[in-house]
Order: C-alpha cells, then structure tokens, then sequence
C-alpha cells in the first residue's frame, strides 16, 4: 500500500476487517475492505458502473496555509499530490493548471459573491521569476494571496476545490470550518447545496454546520464502546446526545422547535419515554420534541436554560408544556420556571 498504513484505518489499531459500502444513483454499490492484519484494502461491487468511475468521490484536500511563492510543477507531480497535505502549497499550479478557463471564472465569481469587497484576480507564468502569480483585489489593492489572512486563504482553497468536483456523485469534507468564522461556515453549506451536484459527506465538530442541514442528515459517530457505532438523528431525543459531544449552546434542539407540534421539558430522558409510550397507546398523532431538564434543581443551569431560549419558545410552532414531579420542587421555583 506504499506509504498508507492499514492499521490505522482501523478503530482503535484493531484486527478486524473494515468495511465501507457507498451506494449510489442507478443501484450500483461498491464495498470497500480494509485488512489490517494483512495490510490490505481492497473491494468488490454491484450493479451496473457509471460510465465516469473517477467521478464516484471526490476528496476536499487538507486546507492550510499557502506557500510565500510557487514554482510551476509538472502535471504528474500535481496530480499525485492533490489529495495530500500539499495541497494548500500547489494552490496556485491548481488554479493555474489544474482549473479549465470556465472553472476559473466561476470560482472567481463565487469568491466575488461570497466575500465582500474580495475578487480573485488568478493566476499567471512568471517567466523571469520562474514562479506561478496569483493575486486578489481588495480595497482596490491588489495582494498576492499569501498575503491573505489565514480565514481568506482557506476560503479561496475550499472555493477552487469545490468548483473542480463540483460534478462528483459523493464530495468528503472534512473539518472544513477549521478557520471559518460562523457566518463562513453557512455560507459554504449555502455553496454546496447550490453547486455541488451529488451528495456531501462532512466529518465535523461544528454546530454551525449542523444548524444549516435538516436533522435526519445528522449521523452521530459513538466511539465510546468497544465497536464505534452510528447513530441517527432522526430520534430528535438523540440530539441532546450530540449536544453534549459537541460542546453545543442547544440550537441543535431549539432548531427542530418550527417542525414539531409539542414541545415538552421534562426533568430528564426517562420522563420522556414515559409521555412518548402513553402517546403511543393513547395514538396521539402530534409530533413531540422531548428537551431534558436533567433534574429540576439544573433549570436554572445553562445547560438547562440557554441563552436566547425564551425568545426560541416564543418563535415555536407548536405548544410548550413541562413536565416535573412537583413533589420534589417548591411553588416558587414552579412559578420561576415557569416565568423563564
């Protein structure tokens, strides 16, 4: 395998075999094994291929900072490193080599649209200096792009790179918001949904990103046991689970609050499997959202009791109740609750 180590690939160094099955438009799936005891990966398929097997997935490059200046290189250089950490260092062969003229303009335009004030002028041959220019318009400024802010030259490398595999039926991100300030964040979820034509896979810790894809496209990864395992949001009572992984302020959950009929506040997870069963043998038809309180005492927690929570409630859909045992809470902290 060359410089890959299949071991790594592999849960926690482990012995088993790996296995990844993607399945794609036209019912063809492709299975991929990963060997580590034999340092082996290696695959079988099903179905009829697409006519573009090198367009099945596309990978978004380790982001980084960009080289101070760039020599031309060739395209056999090139293309073996695309994927490798030397990417951010080849952005300037990428745009100038690796890009067609329509691809160009159409990261020049995106760049235009998505940063204010910021247009990227391309790239060009130095023949005297031997080098690859690229420069970016600012304040009426022209700068070379090295000389961006680290933010700026993530976004010109994720804009380029999106642009060439935009035509890719599956496009891997991962961590993208490394070095994205939220409102960066959503506008590339904005971007991929309006360029890329296939699906999009992003490994991720943001809640920002999160916030901008529908609920049911959350896949949480638990590596707490012995085997990882995944786990789908489309149990919204699941959402708290990643809340707490992420670090989240709850607008994971108060997201879910303008596409469900009742929102119920109980003191933790069990008195909301408990309302859910007698909803499911009485056929009440509404669709709850459960938020735990973890105990009555933790209301007045952030973690019970976010910031901006009171003007969410407000904003819901559907109606608002709570649901704690009285015997363990005074009248006034009822009433205190109940005025949050």
């Amino acid at each position: 395998m060359g410089d890959l180590t299949v071991g790594r690939l592999v849960y926690n160094y482990g012995s088993r075999v790996g296995r990844i099955v993607g399945v794609f438009r036209g019912g063809f799936q492709v299975t991929v094994y990963v060997d580590p005891a034999n340092d082996v990966i290696y695959a079988n398929s099903r179905g009829k291929a697409p006519a573009r097997l090198d367009r099945l997935f596309g990978f978004m490059p380790p982001l980084g900072q960009l080289a101070s200046r760039e020599e031309r290189l060739s395209e056999e250089h090139l293309k073996k490193s695309l994927d490798t950490t030397l990417a951010p260092r080849h952005f300037r062969n990428h745009v100038f080599q690796t890009l067609d003229q329509e691809e160009r303009a159409l990261v020049q335009r995106i760049i235009s649209e998505s940063w204010e004030g910021v247009e990227l002028l391309g790239a060009s041959w130095d023949w005297k200096a031997k080098q690859i220019d690229s420069f970016y318009r600012e304040g009426r400024i022209d700068r070379e792009v090295s000389w961006a802010g680290q933010g700026l030259q993530v976004w010109f490398q994720i804009v380029t790179h999106m642009v060439r595999l935009r035509e890719h039926e599956l496009l891997v991100l991962d961590e993208p918001e490394i070095n994205l300030h939220a409102e960066k964040q959503h506008d590339l979820i904005r971007l991929l949904r309006e360029y890329h034509t296939g699906s999009v896979l992003i490994a991720t810790h943001s809640v920002e990103l999160m916030n901008d894809v529908g609920v049911s496209h959350i896949i949480h990864v638990q590596k707490d046991t012995s085997a990882p395992a995944l786990k789908s949001t489309k149990d919204r009572s699941h959402l708290e689970l990643v809340r707490s992984h992420v670090g989240s302020n709850f607008n994971l959950i108060a997201s879910q609050f303008e596409v469900v009929d009742v929102v119920l506040f109980t003191e933790d997870r069990d008195d909301f499997r408990i309302v859910q069963r007698l909803a499911e043998r009485t056929e009440f038809k509404l669709q709850l959202l459960g938020i735990p309180l973890h105990g009555f005492s933790e209301h007045s927690n952030r973690r019970a009791k976010p910031a901006g929570l009171p003007g969410r409630i407000r904003d819901a859909r559907g109606r608002v109740y709570r649901y704690c045992d009285c015997g363990h809470a005074r009248a006034t902290e009822h009433r205190r609750l109940d005025g949050s």
